[in-house]
């Protein structure tokens, strides 16, 4: 079985587990005491007995500005792809593995393709599609058969997909590379004040899938649209095997896999972007209000590059989890192997521990869209970072890399792992909320 699938399993059943388990808590009697302690010493933003042997970073580096790789679109578009509607009574959304990267594009697929093609104007040079590849992972929104009367039709203001063609370089005949990502809308609670859309990028794989439905539940109780991502752009997983070899120059080998990196990192950029002036266009009463982004895990870790494509654009970002540095994310992270989107090898080295140091060393000179780069050029949006200090999934020091490449924002310290910091925010909806609110808020007039 496809692994990035097993772990989606996994980490969807850990999480539903953890949201019954709150819910189960949440309805025993409180007993309140008052607390007489005395004031503690804030928690340290790493746990040392868990990273002592962690590399540390150099975050006074310059930042460089981010260079947005292209698409096919029409000259005179700023938007990446084409946002398409799915209409007609459709499932839930599920996530859905690749595990062949040859199979046939499905007929709402490849009309979806034609028309982005013919709106960018490429239709008539781009003779072949080239779909997600192996280890890719895609929401699908499926209809409902007619003949299946069980079936309850999912509700959302809308769904639609933002499809993406880039064009793959060298290839005979000309191949566009499609990429994919799925999106809802969600409308606030009828009863409540309009305050703004938040975007909600999940972690990977779409987890967690219970807590990311619960907030959006309460942020709509608030007033707030959700804008849902239902997981990263399709390709995000792809997997790349890499091999390092002694005998090469070193940078000439990584600078093309930072440069796929990035140009995931841009895809989910250009996927909300897109998605916001879909939304715009059909919810105009939404677009001089307040734009929030949530991020959860893998959505924290990209969100800096989201803010950068607009920047200034959001007036307030939160971010669970979340890290800076990609490549030595995936060096580290305990969810590496799950994950399986890049799988490195080194060839030939006496000491592979100063050659994985030096190729990321070299991946950091290569990339800007990283958020380690994209952090320092996110205009005037607010930062909220929620951590765990013994977070082994998106490491704890490259939690701390991405406050201090923010310029140390505000950051609330959990002392928890990657798991028990999502189980702890069910307790702090609340609080969350309020900072939201806050600092949407507009300045007072002088």
């Amino acid at each position: 079985m496809n692994r990035s699938f097993v772990a989606a399993l996994l980490l969807a059943a850990f999480f539903s587990q953890a949201l019954l388990a709150q819910s189960v808590l949440a309805r025993q009697p409180s007993v309140l005491t008052p607390d007489t302690a005395a004031p503690t010493a804030p928690i340290p933003a790493v746990d040392p007995a868990l990273f002592a042997s962690f590399p540390a970073l150099d975050v006074t580096v310059p930042t460089k500005p981010p260079i947005w790789p292209p698409r096919l679109t029409p000259p005179d578009s700023n938007l990446m792809g084409l946002c398409r509607d799915i209409t007609g009574p459709i499932r839930k959304p599920f996530g859905s593995p690749v595990y062949s990267p040859s199979r046939e594009a499905e007929p709402s697929s490849l009309r979806g393709a034609l028309e982005l093609l013919a709106w960018a104007g490429t239709s008539t040079t781009h003779t072949t599609l080239r779909l997600e590849g192996r280890n890719s992972f895609r929401y699908v929104a499926a209809p409902i058969d007619p003949i299946d009367t069980e079936a309850r039709p999912f509700r959302s203001g809308t769904t639609f997909e933002f499809m993406s063609a880039r064009d793959v370089q060298g290839a005979q005949p000309p191949t566009a590379a499609i990429d994919r990502t799925l999106f809802s809308l969600y409308s606030p609670a009828k009863s409540t004040t309009l305050r703004g859309t938040v975007l909600m990028i999940p972690g990977m794989f779409g987890t967690p899938e219970g807590i990311t439905e619960s907030l959006a539940k309460r942020l709509r109780e608030d007033g707030w649209a959700i804008l849902r991502m239902w997981a990263h752009p399709a390709r995000f997983t792809e997997s790349m095997n890499v091999t390092i070899r002694a005998d090469e120059p070193l940078d000439a080998q990584v600078a093309p896999w930072a440069a796929e990196i990035d140009q995931r990192a841009a895809e989910t950029a250009y996927a909300a972007q897109a998605a916001f002036a879909h939304v715009f266009a059909s919810r105009p009463e939404l677009a001089p209000l307040p734009r929030i982004s949530i991020g959860f895990s893998g959505g924290a870790m990209v969100m800096a590059t989201v803010l950068a494509r607009e920047p200034g654009a959001y007036s307030a970002a939160v971010m669970v989890g979340g890290g800076a540095d990609f490549w030595l994310m995936n060096e580290r992270s305990s969810y590496a192997t799950f994950i399986n989107a890049l799988n490195v090898k080194y060839e030939g080295f006496s000491d592979v521990s100063q050659a994985k140091l030096d190729a990321n060393q070299a991946y950091l000179d290569a990339s800007t869209l990283d958020s380690f780069h994209t952090a320092r050029h996110i205009g005037s949006t607010k930062v909220l970072l929620i951590h765990g200090k013994m977070d082994r999934a998106v490491p704890s020091p490259l939690g701390d890399v991405l406050w201090q490449r923010f310029n140390r924002p505000e950051r609330w310290v959990r002392a928890a792992g990657h798991e028990d910091l999502f189980i702890k925010l069910l307790s702090e909806y609340d609080t969350v909320i309020d900072w939201i609110r806050t600092a949407a808020a507009p300045p007072p007039s002088p």
